[in-house]
């Protein structure tokens, strides 16, 4: 396929490309930086494309895939954030106000039924939702019940400020 083949097929399908980027990101700005960003890696890789290929169904998978590593790379960017974060020395000012405040909030979780506190704490350490299932020997649902009721509870006592989720 030459240039001007893969430019008339892509703006053949370009309405039905936007409307699947706004489905992925939810944005206008967002949907058209997705299929700008798409639309250049097909264009550097359309000697690939084999004739005969469903040309729309090839477009949206490089546009789905690179939703989604735009995804993880923001997603590691975030995590990477949260470390510096907790690193720097203007967190560690207020220990003692942040020891209060686990104080006060183990008080609570101390309160839970143990078939919710227990679930909640695991999550809270990091562990998955499965791994919790599976240690627990409980069904996955179950565990995201008790863990959405231990917040609900929590979030209830302490005036909903800690906890958002």
């Amino acid at each position: 396929m030459n240039t001007i083949e893969f430019a008339k097929r892509y703006e053949s399908f370009k309405p039905l490309f936007l409307g699947f980027s706004m489905k992925l990101t939810r944005d206008v700005n967002n949907a058209a930086d997705l299929m700008q960003e798409s639309f250049l890696k097909a264009f550097e890789c359309m000697e690939r494309f084999e004739e005969g290929t469903n040309f729309k169904a090839w477009m949206s998978t490089i546009i789905r895939n690179t939703f989604i590593n735009g995804y993880r790379k923001a997603k590691v960017r975030i995590n990477n954030a949260d470390r510096v974060y907790n690193l720097s020395p203007s967190h560690s000012e207020n220990s003692g106000y942040s020891s209060l405040e686990m104080e006060r909030i183990s008080k609570y979780i101390d309160e839970l039924p143990e078939d919710q506190a227990k679930p909640f704490m695991m999550y809270f350490e990091g562990y998955q939702y499965d791994e919790i299932a599976e240690l627990m020997q409980v069904p996955i649902g179950t565990i995201k019940s008790r863990i959405f009721y231990a917040r609900r509870f929590l979030k209830g006592v302490l005036g909903g400020e800690i906890l958002n989720a």
